[in-house]
C-alpha cells in the first residue's frame, strides 16, 4: 500500500522584515523560498522552527539546509529531511536589492 503526502502548505506573501509563519504538514522534502520583488545579490534568512517536534534555528539546524540563487533572484533553503510537521517562523532578511519578498514552501519528493 502506498503512502499518499498529506500536503497542507502555507505560502505567505509580505515583508519578511518582520515575522512571517509558514506552516506544512508533509512527508517529503521541503524547499523554504524567499523571492524578491528585484534581483538579489546577497542576502541573508534568520529561521525558527521544528522539525518532527524538535526545535532548530538557522544557528543550529537540524536538518540540512542548502541555500543558493537562481536567475530570478530566490534565496532558496532545502530542508533535506523527511518529516510529518514543520513549523517556520522566518524573522528577518536582509540583503541587497529589494526586501519585499514571497516567502513559499513546496514539498519535494
Amino acid at each position: 500500500m502506498g503512502f499518499t503526502p498529506n500536503i497542507a502548505l502555507n505560502a505567505v506573501s509580505a515583508n519578511v522584515s518582520s515575522p512571517t509563519t509558514v506552516l506544512g504538514a508533509f512527508r517529503s522534502k521541503l524547499s523554504l523560498q524567499v523571492v524578491t520583488s528585484g534581483t538579489l545579490s546577497a542576502g541573508t534568512v534568520a529561521l525558527q522552527g521544528s522539525l518532527d517536534g524538535q526545535t532548530f534555528d538557522s544557528a543550529n539546524p537540524l536538518a540540512s539546509w542548502v541555500a543558493g540563487t537562481d536567475a530570478s533572484g530566490a534565496l532558496k533553503f532545502v530542508v533535506d529531511k523527511p518529516t510529518y510537521a514543520y513549523r517556520c517562523v522566518v524573522t528577518g532578511f536582509s540583503g541587497a536589492g529589494s526586501l519585499t519578498a514571497t516567502v513559499g514552501v513546496d514539498a519535494r519528493g
